[in-house]
């Protein structure tokens, strides 16, 4: 449980500086509302949050396909690959 704390702690520590930048939904994959909310949310309130969660926040955003494929391609190609997916809501 540590580790998905860590995770979940640095994750979303991530996704709050995130929040200050336009791009913020692309850097972490979570909607505008929720980094409203993190950005609003203290280190200690963003503790408590990562370590009650139970479970990894953090998903791949990918299908098996794009994740397949995405490994398959030269380094060079793949943030372009990426951030040319359309972005999915599930």
């Amino acid at each position: 449980m540590k580790d998905i704390f860590s995770i979940n702690y640095q994750y979303l520590i991530m996704a709050r500086d995130a929040a200050k930048s336009n791009s913020g939904e692309l850097l972490s994959g979570i909607p505008r509302s929720i980094l409203d909310k993190l950005s609003e949310m203290s280190v200690e309130e963003i503790g408590e949050l990562a370590q009650s969660a139970g479970v990894s926040l953090l998903g791949i955003r990918l299908s098996e396909s794009e994740m397949i494929q995405l490994m398959n391609m030269p380094k060079s190609y793949r943030t372009t690959y990426v951030v040319s997916l359309p972005t999915r809501r599930t």
